[in-house]
C-alpha cells in the first residue's frame, strides 16, 4: 500500500484487503521513522491467515463517535425534526438512494448520538419555536416579518400585507426600519420598481412612511446623481434608485415640480464637461418610467437642453446609443410620433462608404474643372464624410481644403454647423491618435481652418472654438500657423481684405495683389512672407500677358525691394518660372537690374547738365 492512499483520523480503524492497521497519528511520507513502524505492523499483519484476518475485523467494535460542533447539531436536529420530532437519534428507515456513499453516510449516522445545544449557541427559528423560546414580539421576530412580508408582497396582497403590517409598528425605530429595507429593496430589485411604488402609496396616512420613504429616496438619488462612475462600475442600484424615484412621479406620490427638479438634476449632469456613463444609464432609465403625463409637463426647454447635448457633444459610442433611446421616447411621449412613424417619415440613412464615396466623386470633378460641381448630402453628412477622407488627401491637400471650401460656400451653412461637426471630429481623432496612422492629419486640418479664414466662412474665433479640440502637443497659434500657411499654400491670385485679423503682416500679405499696383508702401515692413507674397503677387499678375517678362519690367520696384534684401528671392523665383512656365530665367530678372542701373547712371548725367 503507498503511503499517500492512508489519512489521519486518531483512534479510527481503517481495513483494506483484509488487513487491518491502527494509525495514531498523521502520516508524513518524510518521516522514516513512522514509515519504519508502519511496515512493520503490516508484516505482522501478515502473520495471520486470511480467515484469521475476517475473524478479527468481525469481532471488533466499532466505538461511537460523538460530535459536538454546533453546525453539526444543528443539522441533526433538523434531521431529527424532519423525520420524527419525538425520535432521539436518526433511526435506520432514513431514506437511502442506493449509493455506496449514501449506504455508508446513512450506517456512519446510525451510530451518532446528538447532544444537547449549547444555550449560547445559534439556533435555527424553527427550533426555537418547537422548544417553546421564540419570541413574537422580539426585535429579530419583527425584522423577519417585514422581510417575509416584502419578500411576498403582490398586487394583489397589498392589502392583507399593510394589516399584518400596522400593528408591528410600535417604535419610530421599527418604522424607520420599514422605510429603510423598503427603499434599499426598491433600488436592488428593479424588476419590483413600481410594485413597490405603488405599495409606499398606499402606506400613505400609517406613521408617516410614504412621506419618511420619499425623503430617503430623494436623498439617495440626489446622492448618486452627483457620482460619476464609468462603464466598468456597477450602477445597479443607482440605476433602480432612479426608476424607483420615476415610478413615484409617475403615480404622483412624488410632486410635479419635485419631478422636474430631478429631471434637471439629470439633464446638468449631461452638460458637464466629462459624461459619466452612470449619469446617462440613471437619466434612460428615469424617462423610461416617468410617464407620458408628466413627461408632457416638463419644460419643453428642458428637453431642448437635452437633445442640444445629444446633436452636439462629442460622446462616446455606448452613451451615444443611450441617449438616441431617450430621444425615441422623447418622441414617442411628448411628440407623439411613435417608433414606427419615425421609422416611416425618417429617410434610409446612407451608409458611411456611401457618403465617402460620394464625396470622392465630387473632389474628382472639382480637380477636373467639370462643371456644377455638387454632392447630394446635408452640409453635416458632407463634412464628416469629408473629414474621414482627410488621411488619403496628404499628397494634395491644398486642392482638397479648396474644394471642401468651394462645396460649403455653394451651400452656405450656419458657422454653428461648421463649428460643431468639425470640432466633434477633431476631438474624435484626438481621443482615436490618429497621427499614427496618419501623421499629417493634424497638418491638413490646420489647413482647412485657414482656408476657411481666407474665404470668410469662419473667422479667427470660431477656429479658435474647434482648436480646443486639438491634441495638447499640437501647435495652435492662429497668426504664427497663418504665416506658415500663406508661406506655403497659398498663390495670392487676388488681394483678400480680413480687417479683423490680428497680424497686421499677414494683412498686408493677403492685399498684395492690389499693393504692387500702386508705389511702395513706405510703411511696409519686409519680412519673408511679405516677400513671398511679393513675388507670388507679381507671377499672378504677368502670367496671362502675352510678354511676361516685358510686363515684369512694371514691378521692378518691388523686385528691387526684395532683390536687396535677399529673402528667398532666388529659390522663389526659380520656383515660380517652373510652376508658371515663364519664358524668362533667374538670370533674366538679374540682367534687368543690371539695365535698370544703366539706365539709372546714364539718367543723373542728363538730370545735372539740364
Amino acid at each position: 500500500m503507498m503511503a499517500s492512499d492512508w489519512k489521519h483520523i486518531r483512534g479510527v480503524q481503517y481495513s483494506k484487503a483484509s488487513q487491518t492497521v491502527w494509525l495514531e497519528e498523521y502520516l508524513f511520507p518524510n518521516n522514516s521513522d513512522f514509515i519504519k513502524e508502519l511496515n512493520e505492523k503490516i508484516n505482522n499483519a501478515k502473520k495471520y491467515t486470511l480467515e484469521q484476518l475476517n475473524t478479527i475485523e468481525k469481532n471488533n467494535k466499532f466505538p461511537k463517535t460523538t460530535y459536538k460542533t454546533r453546525g453539526f447539531i444543528s443539522f441533526m436536529n433538523y434531521m431529527k425534526e424532519v423525520k420524527d420530532p419525538k425520535s432521539k437519534v436518526i433511526n435506520e428507515k432514513l431514506p437511502v438512494r442506493g449509493t455506496r456513499q449514501s449506504v455508508f453516510t446513512k450506517k456512519h449516522l446510525e451510530r451518532i448520538q446528538v447532544v444537547a445545544v449549547n444555550p449560547n449557541s445559534f439556533m435555527p427559528t424553527k427550533e426555537q419555536k418547537d422548544a417553546g423560546i421564540w419570541d413574537e414580539n422580539s426585535e429579530q421576530a419583527f425584522t423577519m416579518n417585514v422581510l417575509s412580508l416584502l419578500n411576498r408582497l403582490t398586487q394583489q396582497n397589498m392589502q392583507i400585507t399593510i394589516q399584518e403590517l400596522k400593528p408591528l409598528l410600535k417604535t419610530p425605530e421599527r418604522v424607520t426600519f420599514v422605510a429603510d429595507t423598503l427603499t434599499e429593496k426598491a433600488s436592488q430589485e428593479h424588476a419590483f420598481s413600481s410594485l413597490y411604488a405603488t405599495f409606499t402609496m398606499k402606506l400613505r396616512g400609517i406613521h408617516s412612511l410614504e412621506s419618511i420613504i420619499i425623503k430617503k429616496t430623494m436623498k439617495k438619488f440626489n446622492e448618486y446623481s452627483e457620482l460619476s462612475l464609468n462603464d466598468d462600475s456597477d450602477t445597479h442600484e443607482l440605476t433602480g434608485c432612479s426608476k424607483f424615484v420615476a415610478c413615484l412621479i409617475k403615480i404622483k406620490s412624488i410632486s410635479i415640480n419635485d419631478g422636474i427638479e430631478c429631471i434637471k438634476r439629470l439633464i446638468t449632469k449631461l452638460e458637464a464637461p466629462k459624461i459619466a456613463s452612470s449619469n446617462v444609464e440613471m437619466f434612460l432609465i428615469f424617462v423610461q418610467n416617468i410617464g407620458a403625463e408628466f413627461a408632457k409637463k416638463v419644460p419643453l426647454a428642458l428637453w431642448e437642453r437635452f437633445l442640444k447635448v445629444k446633436r452636439e457633444r462629442e460622446l462616446t459610442s455606448r452613451v451615444k446609443y443611450l441617449l438616441v433611446d431617450v430621444e425615441e421616447i422623447y418622441s414617442e411621449m411628448v411628440l407623439g410620433v411613435s417608433k414606427k412613424q419615425m421609422a416611416v417619415s425618417k429617410p434610409l440613412p446612407i451608409k458611411s462608404d456611401a457618403k465617402m464615396f460620394l464625396v470622392r466623386d465630387a473632389f474628382t470633378n472639382y480637380k477636373e474643372e467639370c462643371d456644377n460641381i455638387s454632392v447630394d448630402l446635408p452640409i453635416d453628412e458632407f463634412l464628416r464624410a469629408a473629414s474621414d477622407l482627410f488621411p488619403d488627401q496628404t499628397k494634395d491637400p491644398a486642392t482638397y481644403c479648396e474644394f471642401i471650401c468651394y462645396i460649403c460656400e455653394r451651400m452656405k451653412p450656419k458657422k454653428n454647423i461648421i463649428i460643431e461637426i468639425l470640432g466633434k471630429c477633431a476631438a474624435e481623432y484626438c481621443k482615436n491618435k490618429i497621427e499614427g496612422d496618419s501623421p499629417k492629419m493634424w497638418g491638413l486640418f490646420d489647413d482647412l481652418l485657414y482656408y476657411m479664414i481666407i474665404k470668410k466662412i469662419l473667422n479667427c474665433s470660431d477656429v479658435q472654438q474647434i482648436m480646443k479640440s486639438f491634441p495638447e502637443l499640437h501647435e495652435s497659434n492662429i497668426e504664427n500657423g497663418m504665416k506658415w500657411f500663406l508661406c506655403d499654400k497659398h498663390n495670392f491670385t487676388k488681394a483678400i481684405d480680413l480687417p479683423d485679423f490680428p497680424s497686421a503682416e499677414v494683412r498686408d500679405a493677403l492685399m498684395m495683389p492690389d499693393t504692387i499696383h500702386k508705389p511702395v508702401p513706405e510703411t511696409l515692413r519686409m519680412s519673408r512672407l511679405i516677400s513671398l507674397s511679393i513675388m507670388r503677387s507679381i507671377a499672378e499678375a504677368i502670367c496671362e500677358h502675352d510678354d511676361p517678362y516685358e510686363e515684369l519690367k512694371q514691378y521692378i520696384d518691388y523686385l528691387e525691394l526684395i532683390e536687396d534684401r535677399q529673402i528667398g528671392f532666388d529659390k522663389e523665383w526659380n520656383s515660380i518660372i517652373e510652376y508658371y512656365n515663364f519664358n524668362f530665367t533667374l538670370d533674366d530678372i538679374y540682367d534687368l537690374f543690371d539695365l535698370i542701373e544703366e539706365e539709372e547712371e546714364f539718367d543723373e548725367p542728363l538730370q545735372q547738365e539740364e
